[in-house]
């Protein structure tokens, strides 16, 4: 590979990674915006599909390479735009961060679908690096990208200087193989394969939750699985990535994908993490091949193509959209209840229907990378580099004393209620009270409505503490428990939910005498629905002392569901303590208590509600002890 090259794989690599970066940010926002205008009604309707219509605009930036005429300064001016658009992302104002990666899209896109025309081999191999650079940046911090946050800036500056400077040093005239017209499944098949990678195959905290297999496998197996497709066999030995590439010619590899998802979902396990794994890599084959191959004879093509293009990023968005309605389906779409397996089922014959009745032209090569490039090697050791990040900390093992802090914080995915990011925050808030146990509330575990961020993972590493995750949603979202002492028991169950599927997660505390059975749980928002669920929660607990129980109840002291616990002989802390109970919703300006922490067989001697805003709730805290 000759530095040009080199340094043309370099530019795509990070446009690339920029875009994933920016789809991320954008669909984040675009959560906070409709929510402001369905729930809280704080938002006018018009902004929000002022919003969208800028979304698809910019996903119609392909179609400038008509008038343009494919011309490669226009293609370094779409890079640099990128370039540019991604500084902003790293700021914390939601607003700042919406019309940035919206920019950022009209300029990758249109700098795709010049790729796509003109040097397809680049843009495959850029995509690929990318997604591995993108799994690599995510994995050192715990899935939570550290240059999309205000810590990251400088760094970003300093990338993007130089990144600018590369783009305007390649702005000069080349001479790349005569274009041919990509056929439209092609960009079909990029932009269904994007929305695969981005809402499950790319992300090792989805494989986890929906495997089981612990997270500091999945994040370098999926890398190296990943990056598989850059080994280029050393002719005229036959490797064993050759071997894979068989049955990619043909309605089999069409349904490869499909199988593999499907089994995944259907058996769990360390089978579901091999076969997740095995999609990924023949996703990325197919679409390497397809994208390179797949091409209409000039004379029956148009010259400058580009509605391609366009064609898979509107794909892309109303499978993302329909994905994330399978988690809001109570008061979006209720019919889409329990289909978010099969949306990606859906999604996997149109990520590979581009490898069926392939055009070949004599001089466009599949994708292959020199092994003097990218060899085995380097693959591997960013696969270990990857898993010395991954690695789960030392956690003391000390059981718990006579004196435990226990808390109660719904977390709402990581957002505060003006809509910004701010996980950190909710560490810093839990880490300020010193909270040695703690249950939470709307907890995200890899949507890309919350960055694709893992919550619970990133809080329990944040803060030194044991995790529990129990999901409701789609295996992406739902309630945890995080404690700083040894469990010895932890389980969870979900509860009847006519609305919103909701569940208990329990962990028992490891302690010098009897465990503490801490139970979590988040009730519905209709009474009828509330009773039933704390019915259920409470035959599932059972009689078992020392207990506590804590969560965001939607429901009032004035409520039958506070009177029914006070009849169950649980204990209100703040009742116990003669302490006055403060309201908990909303963080600003509270006017509802509507979180508890509730006892039995344990004596409090403190309770307060924290003064953060770092959520939409504030958090409960408990100071108690346990009985001799």
């Amino acid at each position: 590979m000759s530095l040009r090259k080199a340094l043309l794989t370099i530019e795509t690599t990070a446009i690339w990674l920029f875009l994933l970066q920016a789809l991320r940010v954008l669909f984040a926002s675009l959560f906070g915006v409709i929510y402001q205008a369905i729930f809280d009604v704080s938002l006018s309707p018009f902004i929000v599909v002022l919003d969208i219509l800028l979304v698809i605009l910019a996903m119609f930036t392909p179609l400038l390479l008509r008038r343009f005429r494919g011309q490669v300064k226009f293609r370094v001016g779409a890079a640099l735009l990128v370039i540019i658009a991604r500084i902003p992302l790293s700021l914390t104002s939601p607003t700042v961060r919406l019309y940035a990666s919206v920019l950022l899209l009209g300029g990758a896109a249109f700098y795709v679908a010049h790729l796509l025309w003109r040097e397809p081999e680049r843009l495959v191999t850029g995509l690929v690096i990318g997604l591995g650079a993108d799994q690599l940046l995510r994995a050192l911090d715990y899935t939570y990208d550290p240059t999309l946050r205000p810590g990251g800036l400088y760094f970003v500056i300093a990338a993007a200087f130089i990144l600018g400077l590369l783009s305007l040093y390649l702005a000069r005239e080349e001479s790349p193989t005569p274009p041919t017209q990509p056929h439209i499944a092609t960009g079909m098949a990029l932009g269904v394969a994007l929305f695969l990678e981005t809402a499950l195959l790319a992300l090792p905290n989805a494989l986890t939750h929906w495997s089981g297999v612990g997270y500091y496998l999945t994040a370098p197996l999926l890398l190296l699985f990943t990056l598989l497709p850059l080994i280029q066999a050393r002719r005229p030995a036959q490797m064993y990535l050759s071997i894979l590439l068989w049955p990619m010619d043909g309605p089999i590899s069409v349904m490869l994908v499909f199988l593999c998802l499907l089994l995944a979902a259907l058996l769990g396990g360390v089978l579901a993490f091999i076969l997740l794994l095995g999609a990924q890599l023949l996703l990325l084959i197919n679409l390497s091949q397809g994208i390179v191959k797949k091409r209409v004879p000039p004379e029956k093509g148009r010259r400058f193509p580009g509605w391609e293009t366009s064609l898979g990023l509107l794909l892309f968005l109303l499978f993302h959209l329909a994905f994330a309605f399978t988690f809001t389906y109570p008061y979006t779409l209720p019919f889409l209840r329990g289909l978010g397996t099969p949306i990606l089922l859906a999604a996997a014959p149109l990520a590979t229907l581009s490898i069926l009745n392939i055009f070949i032209e004599p001089e466009v090569n599949e994708l292959q990378v020199n092994a003097s490039a990218i060899s085995t090697g380097s693959v591997v050791m960013l696969a270990a580099i990857c898993a010395l990040f991954a690695r789960p900390s030392t956690l003391p093992n000390t059981p718990a004393g006579q004196n435990l802090r226990l808390a109660t914080f719904n977390i709402h995915y990581g957002y505060d209620s003006d809509w910004t990011f701010n996980l950190e925050g909710i560490a810093e808030a839990i880490e300020s009270e010193a909270v040695d146990v703690i249950v939470l509330q709307e907890v995200d575990a890899g949507r890309i409505t919350s960055m694709s961020v893992d919550d619970a993972l990133w809080l329990g590493q944040r803060l030194g503490m044991r995790v529990v995750y129990q999901p409701t949603l789609e295996a992406l979202s739902g309630i945890a428990l995080l404690s700083r002492y040894p469990l010895v028991a932890q389980d969870g169950q979900w509860l009847l939910s006519a609305l919103e599927q909701t569940a208990i997660v329990h962990g028992a505390v490891e302690t010098q005498g009897t465990p503490l059975s801490v139970y979590g749980v988040w009730l519905g928002l209709e009474p009828e629905e509330r009773a039933t669920q704390l019915s259920e929660a409470l035959d599932y607990i059972g009689a078992k002392n020392p207990v506590a129980l804590g969560g965001d109840l939607n429901a009032t002291p004035d409520s039958p569901i506070y009177a029914r616990l006070i009849e169950a002989n649980w204990k209100d802390p703040f009742t116990i303590t003669g302490t006055q109970p403060l309201p908990t919703f909303p963080s600003t300006d509270p006017a509802e208590r509507i979180d508890y922490l509730w006892l039995r067989g344990i004596t409090a001697t403190q309770a307060w509600v924290s003064d953060a805003t770092a959520s939409d709730h504030r958090m409960v805290v408990v100071e108690a002890q346990l009985n001799p």
